[in-house]
């Protein structure tokens, strides 16, 4: 196999099982939002609060230098509130994450990170969302010129 091909399938492997295994994982525990209604929670309102998070940290911070001890602890028991009924299978993604991705770092992430010292420095040019998308020939070509 050829170092561009090595290195594209290192790197789809390390991204699937860093993107793929929590969705897996929370796939698997869909009885927990799908069979009891205690647990029942919309995975949009989730993701909606996620990114407004995401999006209002740096406002909320400028807002709130020092937010008092009260502030605080409302916010908190809000937030515990709204994910206590979620716990156990968050629980499970992160394990499964914490695995796959340790096994990424040892293994895949290191063959590519490898790999990617070998190729000449002309390969920069040709990567595009972390995939080299040229072949090794290409490259040797322009590397001989």
């Amino acid at each position: 196999m050829k170092q561009v091909a090595k290195y594209n399938t290192c790197k789809g492997v390390s991204t699937t099982l860093t993107i793929g295994t929590p969705i897996v994982t929370l796939a698997c525990c869909g009885d927990f939002f799908v069979h009891r209604s205690d647990t029942a929670i919309s995975a949009a309102g989730m993701f909606s609060l996620f990114i407004v998070l995401l999006l209002f940290k740096d406002k909320f911070a400028e807002k709130w230098k020092m937010p008092s001890a009260f502030i605080l602890s409302l916010l908190m028991f809000i937030l515990l509130i709204m994910v206590e009924k979620i716990m156990l299978p968050m629980k499970y993604v992160c394990i499964a994450t914490m695995i796959s991705t340790g096994v990424d770092e040892l293994t895949f992430k290191r063959f590519y990170k490898q790999i990617e010292l070998l190729l000449p420095q002309e390969a920069q040019a040709f990567k595009h969302v972390g995939f080299i998308f040229t072949t090794t020939k290409k490259l040797e070509a322009i590397n001989n010129k």
